[in-house]
C-alpha cells in the first residue's frame, strides 16, 4: 500500500497536509520510548480476562504465550514460523536478523575472570529507567543494549498482524543476550527492557488477579542468558519532567502496584528492587554499590566514574 498521497483537481490542499501530519506523528509514536502517562491506560483491554486463581497452569502458559511471554526460543519459533505468519515480509527479515546475531555470539558465556560483567535493568518508569542505565553504563565504562536491539527496531512499525508485534518483542530479548554475550569480552553490558519488562506487565494486565506466588511461570527462562545481577527500578523518575507528585500517582495506581508484586515475585533469579520513587542519581548510586560488591569476580576494569549522589 503506498503511503503517498497524490493531488487532484479540485481537492483542498489542507488534506495532504493533515494526511502527512498523521503519519508522521505514527512514525514518531512508534519509535518513541513509552512516556509514563500512558503507561498504564485506565480502559480496559478488550481481551477478556481470565481469572488465574480458578485456570489451570498449563492454561495460563498458553495465554501469557498469547501475549507474547515465552519460556524458551522454541515456543517463539513455532508462532514466527508459522506458514501464516513466515510468509509476511517483515517476519522473514526480522528472523535472518535473528539469526544474522546468533550465529556473531559465543556459543557459550565466559567464565566471569574471562569477560566483564552483564547488568538488567527493568521498571516502569520508562523515562527514568533509560536514564539509569544510560548513567550506569556510562560509569562502568560499559555498553547498553535497549531492547528491542537497533538491527530490528525499525521493524517494529512493519507488522502487517500487529498481534505478531508481541512475539517480535519476546525474540528481541533473546537476540539482546547473543550481543552480550559478544559484548561482554570487551566491556560491561547493561540490558534495558529485558525479559521481566515484557513479562511484569502482561502478567499484570492481562489476568484477573495476580499468577499464585508458587507458580513456576515466575521462573526465568532456562534457555535465556542470566545476568550476573538483575535490577528492578521501582519508580525512576525523569527530572525534567516528574516529581514526587508522580511517584505519589503511581503509588495508588492498581496496575503499578501490581506490576511491583509481581516483580518481587520473580525469581530463578530474583530481581534487586531499587526503590522507593526517586531521581535517578541516587538509585544509580545504590545500583554500583551493588555491582561492586561482585565486579572483582571478573576482568580488572578501571574504578568506576563517581556519580555523585543527590
Amino acid at each position: 500500500m503506498s503511503i503517498c498521497h497524490k493531488w487532484r483537481p479540485g481537492e483542498k490542499t489542507w488534506s495532504h497536509s493533515l494526511l502527512t501530519f498523521i503519519f508522521l506523528s505514527s512514525i514518531v509514536t512508534a519509535v518513541s520510548p513509552v512516556d509514563e502517562e500512558n503507561v498504564y491506560p485506565e480502559n480496559k483491554s478488550v481481551e477478556t480476562l481470565m481469572d488465574v486463581n480458578n485456570a489451570p497452569e498449563d492454561e495460563i502458559r498458553k495465554r501469557l504465550c498469547q501475549f507474547g511471554v515465552h519460556y524458551n526460543i522454541e515456543s517463539i519459533m513455532d508462532v514466527l514460523k508459522h506458514p501464516d505468519n513466515r510468509k509476511e515480509e517483515t517476519v522473514y527479515v526480522l528472523l535472518v536478523k535473528y539469526e544474522e546475531t546468533r550465529q556473531k555470539a559465543p556459543v557459550f558465556l565466559p567464565e566471569p575472570r574471562n569477560r566483564h560483567p552483564i547488568i538488567s535493568i527493568d521498571g516502569f518508569f520508562t523515562h527514568g529507567r533509560t536514564k539509569i542505565a544510560k548513567m550506569v553504563a556510562t560509569a562502568l565504562f560499559g555498553r547498553r543494549i535497549l531492547m528491542p536491539t537497533r538491527h530490528v527496531a525499525r521493524l517494529r512499525t512493519y507488522f502487517a498482524d500487529p498481534a505478531i508485534k508481541k512475539h517480535y518483542y519476546s525474540l528481541s530479548k533473546y537476540m539482546g543476550a547473543h550481543l552480550a554475550m559478544s559484548y561482554s569480552r570487551s566491556a560491561p553490558v547493561v540490558l534495558e527492557r529485558y525479559w521481566h519488562d515484557q513479562a511484569s506487565y502482561v502478567m499484570a494486565k492481562s489476568f484477573e488477579g495476580l499468577i499464585p506466588e508458587n507458580s513456576s511461570l515466575y521462573e526465568f527462562p532456562k534457555d535465556l542468558l542470566v545476568p550476573d545481577v538483575m535490577f528492578f527500578v521501582n519508580g525512576a523518575l525523569n527530572q525534567n519532567i516528574h516529581n514526587e507528585t508522580t511517584a505519589e500517582k503511581y503509588a495508588h495506581n492498581d496496575l503499578a502496584n501490581k506490576i511491583a508484586t509481581v516483580y518481587r515475585r520473580m525469581r530463578n533469579p530474583s530481581l534487586i528492587e531499587i526503590g522507593p520513587p526517586g531521581l535517578p542519581k541516587p538509585m544509580v548510586w545504590n545500583i554500583l554499590k551493588v555491582i561492586d560488591k561482585i565486579k572483582y569476580q571478573f576482568l580488572p576494569k578501571p574504578v568506576h566514574r563517581p556519580i555523585w549522589r543527590s
